[in-house]
């Protein structure tokens, strides 16, 4: 709780944090006051969260790079993570410590941004249009809770990637680039390899099931066990690096 306690104070006085907030904000307003640009299901609010990964959702996850950046890159560069391991505190817990709250503060980025969208969106088209959506979803509170639950699958797994990077290297340019290196190779391996199903691939692929009132289906779970399977992977990679890494 101390080690919490201790990544709350940061972040609050995080400017970098509060820097990378503030221009997600301000993008995806920018894209949501946009009057021309909007897919269908992006013409009312009920909708509107559904293409949120396609519409500004995607720029908001490169972003995220940078908060694995400030969590362990820029603290193993300032000193601060090898006065925390001397007091006595172990690398497991550390570790543990500083990934939930860099998911934590990755998540938090997430919800608000989609509620902001909808926000927007229901200002400018209305909440729910003339005839509602029912001939897509016959459950509307369940398919938005499968839909968004479903989304931190491959939200955690790139995160979970970019705090590999972060612990790996100590160039703050390298992490901030992988952002955009992953989007580029997983697209890149998704028209390469059919059977690839990476976590940009997969968000796109739930958009479009959500087009097709598909959320509610087994073939929307499957999507992603590839993605759960390399975020187990890549946390328990950058966990063991972290254990190994000289950082005295």
């Amino acid at each position: 709780m101390r080690m919490f306690e201790n990544e709350w104070l940061k972040i609050r006085h995080c400017k970098q944090l509060w820097l990378l907030f503030l221009a997600a904000v301000c993008f995806v307003a920018l894209i949501s006051f946009a009057p021309d640009n909007h897919y269908p299901m992006a013409d009312s609010g009920c909708t509107a969260s559904f293409v949120y990964f396609r519409e500004s959702g995607c720029i908001v996850l490169l972003l995220l790079s940078c908060v694995a950046e400030v969590f362990f890159t820029r603290e193993m560069q300032q000193g601060t993570m090898q006065n925390s391991l001397c007091c006595g505190i172990s690398r497991g817990q550390y570790f543990a410590a500083k990934s939930l709250c860099c998911l934590g503060t990755g998540g938090l980025i997430y919800l608000f941004t989609v509620l902001e969208n909808v926000y927007i969106r229901t200002a400018m088209c209305g909440f729910w249009p003339e005839g509602g959506p029912d001939y897509l979803y016959s459950d509307y509170l369940l398919t938005l809770i499968a839909y968004h639950l479903g989304f931190c699958i491959p939200f955690c797994a790139l995160l979970s990637l970019y705090i590999l990077v972060a612990v790996w290297v100590r160039r703050p340019a390298v992490v901030y680039l992988a952002g955009l290196v992953t989007c580029v190779a997983d697209l890149q391996l998704d028209m390469a390899f059919p059977g690839w199903r990476g976590p940009y691939a997969v968000m796109f692929d739930m958009e479009d099931m959500a087009a097709e009132g598909s959320v509610m289906t087994g073939a929307f779970t499957a999507l992603f066990a590839q993605c759960a399977l390399m975020g187990i992977l890549f946390l328990a990679s950058a966990y063991l690096v972290f254990r190994k890494k000289d950082i005295h």
